[in-house]
């Protein structure tokens, strides 16, 4: 993982059992708030959408990035930013990992 940075959390619906990423008011699947206790996730994931920023704007200057939606081995997907992407060779279904998340809080997938 990254350099000393939290790892995935998610948490469990008490009612149905889906899996959501941490913090959840209600479950997406069933509407429930109660949950279970917090749980580690595995951060193993899959792309299922992605984007090219190419043009910096403020406080995000490090242009091109590229944004994902993972979709985690577990359940729920999550938006962040893929590292030292290729353009070209970057595909839905690749598989990708959580690294860690960055001093703003976006969760930094990597290749798995």
């Amino acid at each position: 993982m990254g350099k000393s940075h939290p790892s995935l959390q998610g948490i469990s619906c008490e009612s149905c059992g889906a899996v959501h990423v941490s913090p959840a008011w209600a479950c997406s699947a069933c509407g429930s708030d109660r949950f279970e206790e917090p749980i580690s996730l595995s951060g193993k994931a899959s792309i299922v959408s992605h984007t090219v920023v190419r043009r910096p704007s403020p406080g995000f200057p490090d242009a091109p990035y590229m944004i994902v939606v993972a979709k985690l081995v577990e359940g729920p997907e999550l938006l962040g930013w893929l590292q030292n992407f290729e353009i070209a060779s970057t595909t839905i279904g690749d598989q990708i990992r959580f690294d860690h998340f960055d001093h703003r809080g976006i969760p930094q997938f990597c290749r798995a």
